[in-house]
């Protein structure tokens, strides 16, 4: 496996992943680990923002349940995004992931280059 996989698998694999990701990136830049690094990053901010929505709103008695329901099942699809991406990384595909890989794309194209 070169280097721009490693570094792309890398990055879907938590936040630690993610960082030895960027290193490896900083050492062979590559188109494939950069679409990477910012589609996992992107995902990794996704996540986190589901988590305070989840927990700020748990607090609310009808909308709490509701939400934690809701909340679930993005959750699952976050992971179905995670194993997408990393089975991309490894078949060296430069596509953005389905549905949000594109906006993801708009909002970080200048966070890694």
């Amino acid at each position: 496996m070169n280097s721009g996989k490693l570094a792309s698998v890398l990055a879907y694999i938590g936040p630690i992943g993610w960082i030895i990701g960027l290193l490896i990136h900083q050492s062979n830049r590559t188109y494939l680990s950069a679409l990477h690094l910012r589609q996992a990053l992107g995902l990794f901010i996704m996540i986190l923002v589901l988590q305070l929505l989840a927990g700020i709103l748990a607090v609310i008695p009808l909308i709490g349940v509701l939400s934690t329901l809701v909340f679930g099942i993005a959750s699952l699809g976050t992971i179905i995004f995670v194993v997408i991406g990393i089975l991309r990384a490894v078949g060296g595909n430069t596509t953005p992931l389905p549905i949000i890989g594109y906006y993801i794309e708009d909002k970080l194209r200048n966070v890694i280059t």
